[in-house]
């Protein structure tokens, strides 16, 4: 299963459109949106006309961020909260994420702990606003990296720096130049032995279709 993670930027607005197109040639099984509000301009709609019929929707006030879940397979559907869209495709649990900014994601990231075992077959993708500092960010500004590092301690696996250690990647760009990996897979040691792929695509950020570059997953269910 294919799915592909993306930061649609405020709602998508006026690039609605774009951003139709751009999910449209990525072909993946499963869209996980972040930043999608309810007032979305007609993208859930276009998705279901383009076969993303099965879908989940965390957002609860209309003008707020939050995380929208559109498929092609069936699901079944799981808790959904402003922050957190949660479905499970046969023996894969998803979650769709979208955290805060500063000690408000402390709220997320035990939330997320706590709906996911460690023994269980987990993958929890979206934008996370956090990362290691020097590492997924030239300095030290992130908020709540310990909060990010007991998401490992807990028995996740961030599934791109499992396969790039040495790794450095952005995903989003202050208006400064100042590059950050923000957006992540993390997964249990079950599914990420069943990870094929993971990957950053850079275009929808380069061509200016939103503000983040594009996470790409291929899952064996």
């Amino acid at each position: 299963m294919k799915i592909a993670a993306l930061n649609i930027q405020h709602g998508g607005g006026t690039r609605t459109q774009a951003i139709t197109d751009y999910l449209k040639s990525l072909e993946a099984d499963c869209l996980v949106l972040s930043e999608y509000r309810l007032e979305d301009k007609g993208l859930a709609s276009q998705l279901e006309s383009l076969g993303y019929t099965y879908q989940q929707i965390g957002a609860q006030y209309p003008k707020e961020n939050s995380v929208l879940i559109a498929s092609r397979l069936p699901f079944v559907a799981g808790n959904a909260t402003q922050r957190i869209a949660a479905v499970t495709f046969q023996d894969l649990t998803l979650l769709g994420v979208y955290f805060p900014q500063g000690d408000e994601k402390r709220l997320v990231f035990r939330a997320i702990r706590e709906m996911v075992d460690s023994d269980s077959n987990a993958l929890v993708i979206g934008d996370f606003n956090t990362g290691k500092p020097f590492i997924d960010e030239g300095g030290n500004s992130f908020a709540c990296v310990d909060e990010f590092e007991a998401l490992e301690h807990h028995g996740l696996i961030d599934a791109w720096r499992s396969r790039n250690p040495e790794g450095r990647e952005f995903t989003w760009y202050s208006s400064k130049g100042n590059g950050f990996r923000i957006d992540h897979a993390f997964c249990t040691k079950s599914v990420n032995e069943r990870v094929s792929l993971v990957e950053y695509l850079h275009a929808p950020r380069e061509q200016k279709v939103t503000d983040h570059s594009a996470l790409i997953v291929d899952v064996s269910l």
